[in-house]
């Protein structure tokens, strides 16, 4: 039994990758949709808690200072430990430390 290929005739079929203006601008809206929801997404609250700077002093002890909620802490810290060394002034000031001496002593 001979079979003979059959022809047949070809229905042509809309082109699903023809970039027509209709499809770009349903193709921005979704993209513009999308991207506000990333950007709703990826917006979190400020952080209350914040390491201002941080001095290692070797084998596992540390200071830093440290803000939470405007104010501004110095702690220290063990491998086994953590205390709060002082209450600092407000959060704003500058974090260069302010060295206080004896008049005629000179500062270490």
């Amino acid at each position: 039994m001979r079979v003979e290929a059959m022809s047949c005739e070809c229905v042509p079929q809309p082109a699903e990758n023809v970039i027509t203006p209709a499809r770009t601008a349903s193709l921005l809206t979704q993209l513009r949709k999308l991207w506000q929801k990333l950007l709703t997404i990826s917006c979190r609250p400020p952080r209350r808690l914040r390491l201002c700077e941080s001095l290692a002093f070797g084998d596992k002890r540390f200071v830093a200072v440290i803000e939470f909620e405007g104010a501004r802490f110095l702690v220290g810290g063990t491998a086994a430990s953590l205390v709060l060394l002082e209450r600092l002034d407000k959060a704003g000031a500058d974090c260069t430390p302010e060295r206080s001496f004896v008049q005629g002593e000179e500062p270490r």
